[in-house]
């Protein structure tokens, strides 16, 4: 029987740049197709920012990096406020826990799972003359995940080792699919009225922010365009507005880049970069607690 050979590093990579352009092909599918009005403000007056981020509520454990992306996306287009994840067996752990029957969690019938990447390290073995020439990301990758790459053995100074991280996509179930769990509760006693930590990130980064009736970046003149905060519904969505435009304030041609001074590449980049904003501006929204 023939060994199965596994993926090159080239071919691990591409797999999960095409899991990773898939989940944003389907962000930007729900979009075209009518679903904008939830992307524009998922969380309306009932996101409570601070702890809203995807997490898993039997670990403990609060989703980052690209899961965090793929489940906050899985939020929006599903328009819940529940930001629990987590799989079945995970959900009757976590009902026992909170003195519930486990036997009784079900996944709703026809519910559909997120997918996530979940890390997998593999160990390899090999003799230190046989030892192939490994690309500059399987470098970058192994010297991130283990340190030292490469350590010798004790009774075999020709063997090395290498750690190698690679991924696989695995289900998690939106705490609204399930039965039998403890309901999901927002905390609607927190009130925010401003944040030290915004407001030293716009101060040290010395942003000028100029009165207007409309909320703008100009790459021209470098400036922030702000209405007064008594034009917004409260002062949260004042400063997650303000967030919004100081990502793309980082984006001009003195800073990441990412603004183009060309016209036609400004609009060419424009919905990629206004996604990002968008992101971003949640995201924080949600570490800083704002609602």
């Amino acid at each position: 029987m023939t060994k199965r050979k596994g993926l090159s590093s080239e071919e691990h990579r591409q797999r999960v740049q095409d899991f990773c352009a898939t989940q944003m092909d389907l962000l930007l599918d729900k979009t075209r197709k009518g679903q904008s009005e939830k992307w524009v403000k998922p969380w309306g007056n009932n996101f409570s920012g601070l702890g809203q981020l995807p997490h898993n509520p039997k670990t403990q454990h609060r989703y980052s990096g690209q899961n965090l992306l793929f489940l906050t996306i899985d939020m929006i287009l599903r328009g819940v406020n529940d930001p629990r994840y987590m799989t079945l067996g995970q959900a009757k752990v976590y009902a026992e826990e909170n003195g519930l029957n486990p036997s009784k969690v079900r996944i709703i019938k026809g519910s559909k799972a997120a997918m996530i990447l979940q890390p997998i390290v593999i160990e390899k073995k090999y003799k230190s003359e046989e030892k192939e020439e490994r690309s500059q990301v399987d470098a970058v990758i192994e010297a991130a995940e283990s340190g030292n790459t490469d350590t010798q053995k004790p009774d075999d100074v020709n063997t090395t080792k290498s750690r190698i991280v690679r991924f696989k996509t695995s289900p998690r179930f939106n705490g609204s699919q399930f039965t039998g769990i403890p309901d999901y509760k927002l905390d609607e006693t927190k009130k925010w009225s401003s944040n030290a930590i915004v407001d030293h990130l716009l101060k040290t980064n010395s942003i000028a922010i100029v009165s207007s009736d409309k909320a703008a970046f100009s790459p021209t003149t470098d400036n922030i365009l702000m209405p007064d905060v008594k034009d917004f519904e409260d002062p949260g969505h004042h400063t997650s507005t303000l967030l919004h435009e100081f990502y793309h304030w980082t984006g001009s041609q003195k800073r990441e880049k990412r603004i183009s001074d060309n016209y036609q590449e400004f609009r060419d980049n424009y919905a990629k970069e206004e996604i990002r904003a968008q992101f971003f501006m949640l995201a924080a929204s949600a570490i800083f607690g704002i609602p």
